[in-house]
């Protein structure tokens, strides 16, 4: 048997008294295993009760919805909506219950489930949270200055990283800085260089080796 309660009505209450009922009704142990029952709250004019047939985890399963007031449970009434609804999950129709008090509300019906009486349904116990004082002037004033003090120290952390890191990236600037210095120096030497053999003079007319004279063609 599984419950599943969605009302404040305790769930141990209402698994007893539906275990007797069903036991009353001559109910298989493998029967009762199967029962699946949800209890919700009952709405204006709707009905006390539910019952289906069906199947869960390829397992033949009977369903059961219970509609519970808010103000106040009937025990009596209960047993006998239990035992109603169990009576449909048999098979029986409204007409097969017409005149028996364990399923219809023939006369002596409270009669036949008076000792439902001794099964009372209560509320679940509502857990109160402790409440806590509101805190005086002073404790407002010490959570405000640990809140300023913490931030100080945050700030001040953050402070020291930024200095450190400053210091790292100044040092790397200033390596860079004479890397750049360096490698201008290489590119002037190196234009000097390449200006100096581009001006030298070349050779002169009169170490030009002479052409042959005229004499040299018989002129």
């Amino acid at each position: 048997m599984k419950i599943k309660n969605e009302t404040y009505w305790r769930t141990d209450h209402i698994r007893a008294m539906i275990l007797r009922v069903a036991r009353a009704q001559h109910m298989e142990p493998v029967q009762i295993r199967a029962m699946r029952i949800y209890v919700v709250w009952r709405k204006r004019r709707s009905r006390i009760g539910e019952a289906s047939l069906g199947h869960s985890s390829g397992h033949m399963a009977t369903y059961m919805k219970l509609f519970m007031d808010r103000d106040r449970c009937d025990s009596v009434l209960l047993a006998h909506t239990i035992a109603h609804e169990i009576g449909h999950q048999k098979g029986l129709t409204h007409r097969d219950m017409r005149g028996r008090p364990s399923f219809d509300y023939s006369p002596g019906w409270r009669d036949l489930y008076a000792w439902a009486a001794a099964f009372p349904v209560e509320r679940r116990p509502v857990l109160e949270r402790p409440r806590k004082a509101p805190p005086s002037p002073v404790q407002l004033a010490e959570a405000n200055y640990e809140k300023a003090a913490a931030m100080v120290r945050t700030w001040e952390t953050k402070i020291k990283r930024a200095q450190t890191a400053l210091k790292k990236w100044k040092r790397r600037a200033a390596l860079r800085q004479r890397r750049v210095a360096a490698l201008a120096v290489q590119a002037a030497s190196k234009a000097e260089i390449i200006g100096d053999a581009s001006c030298q003079p070349g050779p002169s007319p009169s170490s030009l080796p002479a052409g042959p004279s005229p004499s040299d063609h018989g002129l």
